[in-house]
Order: structure tokens, then C-alpha cells, then sequence
């Protein structure tokens, strides 16, 4: 049986070319996670500042549907960013991830395309730049790490891969 530490999810093989890839899914697991984990802490630090946000981009505007985004939204955050970060359900979360991550950058080319001039709120008040062709750049980008870690289990030394080795029946014992 594989090693699930070790096993690409491409071709099942421990390829050089997979491992090196395993290895940057390692470091974009924990650099989203910790990028995730912030992003939802500043929200969550000044929700008035995040809602203000979401109305800047104009594409809400029911202010019951905007409380519920200002609150939930940093916590799937800070949550999905915890278990991405662990390797925990790790295709779950970082699925998740890549949906957030989509659905931000698709809001971000709305908000471009119909030249509102807003910030993205993504950082809170550490980082309220404006939006322009750089955030979707940047935002194409961790959709790309996002997806190699997805691709590849979040890397290694994840909790998912310890839960698999521990459910793996041992080979029989010799006599």
C-alpha cells in the first residue's frame, strides 16, 4: 500500500516532479491558511468597515443580505484557513477555499468592469487597496496555489494523512 504522505493524487507515483509539487502545496498550505486566518480576523476585528465594503461593490443591496455576508464570511475564513492550515479535510477546505476564492475574484472583475471605485475590504484595514487588474492578478494567483494544494492533498505532514495511515491494516507479520 502507498504511503499517503508520499502518494501523488496526479498518478499515485512519488514522481521527483510530484514531490517538488507536494512541497510548494505544503508551503501554499499553510501560507493560504495563515493568509485566510488574518483576512477573517480584520474582518471580524471591524465588521462595520467590512460591510461598508461589500457595499462599495454594489452588487447587494439588501442590508439583511449584507449583515449575514459581514458576519459569515470571516469566520468561513478564519475556519476553512484552520483546517487548511492542519491538513484537515484538507480537500473539503480547500475546495471550499477555491470557491471563496472564485467567487471574490469574479466580484472583483464586476467591480472593474463597471469602473466603481472602491476597495476590496479583503485585508481589513491593514490593506484597503484599491481595486484594479492587480487584485485579480493576485487573486488568480492563490486560485492557483489553492488548486495545487487541492491536487495534492495539502502536500505533507497533514492530519489527513496521519488519520489515513492510522486506518491502514499492517502488512501480516512473519512468524
Amino acid at each position: 500500500m502507498s504511503n499517503p504522505d508520499t502518494t501523488c493524487a496526479i498518478d499515485g507515483g512519488g514522481c521527483t516532479g510530484c514531490v517538488i509539487a507536494k512541497g510548494v502545496a505544503t508551503f501554499g498550505r499553510f501560507a493560504l491558511g495563515a493568509l485566510f486566518i488574518f483576512s477573517g480576523y480584520m474582518k471580524i476585528n471591524d465588521p462595520q468597515a467590512f460591510a461598508f465594503a461589500i457595499k462599495g461593490f454594489k452588487l447587494v443591496e439588501n442590508h439583511e443580505l449584507i449583515s449575514q455576508a459581514t458576519f459569515s464570511i470571516p469566520w468561513t475564513e478564519v475556519l476553512i484557513g484552520v483546517l487548511v492550515m492542519l491538513g484537515l479535510f484538507t480537500k473539503a477546505a480547500s475546495g471550499a477555499m477555491f470557491a471563496m476564492l472564485a467567487v471574490f475574484t469574479v466580484a472583483v472583475g464586476t467591480v472593474i468592469a463597471r469602473d466603481i471605485d472602491t476597495t476590496c475590504g479583503c485585508f481589513g484595514k491593514f490593506l484597503g487597496s484599491e481595486i484594479d487588474g492587480s487584485t485579480v492578478i493576485r487573486n488568480t494567483v492563490l486560485l492557483l496555489l489553492t488548486g495545487l494544494v487541492f491536487i495534492h492533498n495539502g502536500g505533507f505532514a497533514t492530519i489527513d494523512a496521519v488519520r489515513a495511515r492510522r486506518n491502514t491494516p499492517l502488512p501480516d507479520q512473519p512468524e
